[in-house]
């Protein structure tokens, strides 16, 4: 199709009516169209069950640190000042004011939720003093933060019991399989900014993930919903047609243009390895080995499929297509081209089973890595490290 029958098209419907009614041809009747009114409201009930399904799970997220109230701070109004007197967010939690806000989803069957590291972290990386969640029935529970994941800005909170036996009624989300996913599919993005609404926004993929490994390049992890979402909105989850979560919401990293309507999601396959080895290891800081890696699917999309079927591959494991220098990796002689088929004893299947089984390893501890290459296996010892600041993935 040329650019010139792209900019007629619009116009082409009007264009074929008035061909139509010059010719005398009859008129379309103007009730509607039943079938058509019948697939729409079917249509509208299933958004409907969707939003009141998936926005069981779905909570608002505040962050407070401790404050040093002063005398003006404190101070009453002036006299025969005329306000409202409207009960603040901070008189839940005297002494305190509020750092940050956002959503997040209640995932597993324990009471833990995903939300993003942004929203309960200060500046320094350190958690916040306080975390409030409310949930959709107006309950106020107070969270600890058991770990964050900062390459991913993910963060995994856990309910605090104030008395015992107390358990709050949370409603935990079911995971979908983002990799199902096509583009064109329906997405809903939920989420629960300040206030008492709650953000229930439809769309579609928009672009599927271009890797399942964050190690080097990040972005490239990403999925994206053609939607828009309230900032407050963000770590929430994104559902499919089925109400399934298929991904967490996130800003758009700050080196990318604008989208116009395009959000970012964390695919929920790349999240929920992630989110089990948080909840073991309760870690604050990146694990990395110093090595990205691609399936064998990938590879063999990559690569010439002649020379894929030539390569001398295992019969299962990843394939290391990047090596940081220095990094534990290259220390240990880890070469692009090796492949990863075990970790700590268990066989690597795919990106994600490698990068549950490094969380759940944890940074100091030692790795037993089995590679192969070149037709040999060998084992490697290496032991798991914070990621460098020099290793930012892109």
């Amino acid at each position: 199709m040329n650019w010139k029958l792209r900019r007629m098209l619009p116009a082409l419907p009007l264009a074929i009516v008035a061909f139509g009614l010059a010719a005398g041809a009859k008129p379309r009747s103007e009730s509607p169209n039943e079938d058509a009114r019948e697939s729409a409201l079917k249509l509208q009930e299933t958004f409907a069950a969707i939003a009141e399904r998936a926005g069981k799970s779905v909570v608002s997220v505040t962050s407070y640190v401790r404050e040093e109230s002063t005398a003006s701070e404190q101070a009453s109004p002036e006299a025969g000042s005329s306000q409202w007197q409207e009960a603040r967010e901070t008189d839940l939690y005297p002494g305190f004011r509020k750092l940050h806000s956002g959503s997040g989803v209640v995932l597993g069957k324990e009471t833990h939720i995903v939300t993003l590291r942004r929203f309960v972290t200060r500046s320094t990386g350190e958690p916040a003093d306080v975390v409030d969640v409310e949930t959709q029935d107006g309950q106020h529970v107070m969270c600890r933060v058991i770990g964050v994941e900062p390459t991913l800005d993910l963060a995994v909170l856990e309910f605090v019991p104030l008395s015992e036996g107390y358990r709050p009624k949370l409603v935990s989300a079911t995971p979908g399989d983002s990799d199902s996913l096509r583009v064109g599919y329906w997405t809903f993005a939920l989420g629960d900014p300040s206030g008492p609404a709650q953000a229930f926004i439809p769309g579609f993929l928009s672009a599927k993930p271009e890797r399942s490994c964050y190690q080097e390049q990040l972005t490239a992890t990403y999925m994206q919903a053609a939607l828009n979402v309230h900032p407050e909105a963000y770590g929430g989850p994104l559902v499919n047609i089925r109400g399934e979560v298929v991904g967490i919401t996130t800003p758009r990293p700050s080196q990318q243009a604008d989208g116009h309507g395009i959000e970012y999601a964390l695919p929920i396959n790349v999240v929920m390895p992630i989110y089990e080895g948080l909840k073991v290891n309760q870690s604050f800081r990146s694990p990395w080995l110093g090595f990205a890696v691609l399936e064998m699917a990938a590879l063999r999309d990559r690569s010439d499929a002649e020379a894929f079927q030539t390569m001398l591959r295992p019969h299962f494991g990843i394939y290391i297509d990047a090596v940081f220098e220095p990094s534990p990796a290259s220390k240990a002689d880890v070469e692009v081209g090796d492949f990863l088929i075990g970790f700590n004893g268990k066989r690597i299947f795919s990106v994600y089973r490698f990068q549950e089984q490094l969380h759940l390893t944890g940074i100091g501890r030692p790795a037993k890595l089995e590679f192969f290459r070149a037709g040999q296996t060998f084992l490697k010892d290496i032991v798991v490290e914070e990621r460098p600041k020099a290793a930012a993935p892109q």
